[in-house]
């Protein structure tokens, strides 16, 4: 299981916003939807976790087996 950092504060009303991973530090994060730092090592070289569905909510990715720890 992998974890994912959860920016909440930073969320949209549903919860959701933009499921990314950095490539420079390996940090996966659910952040503001059109963001583009990482909040961990403040690269802006990031990718979509998966290209097909790039916004998530928290409760998606706990559906998916991914561990929650917010920021």
């Amino acid at each position: 299981m992998e974890e994912v950092k959860v920016y909440v504060d930073c969320l949209n009303d549903n919860h959701g916003g933009d499921f990314v991973k950095c490539t420079d530090c390996g940090e996966l994060m659910l952040m503001q939807i059109g963001g583009t730092a990482c909040g961990e090592c403040e690269s802006e070289n990031l990718q979509w976790y998966d290209d097909d569905k790039t916004e998530w909510t928290i409760e998606e990715l706990e559906k998916a087996g991914f561990i929650i720890v917010e920021k």
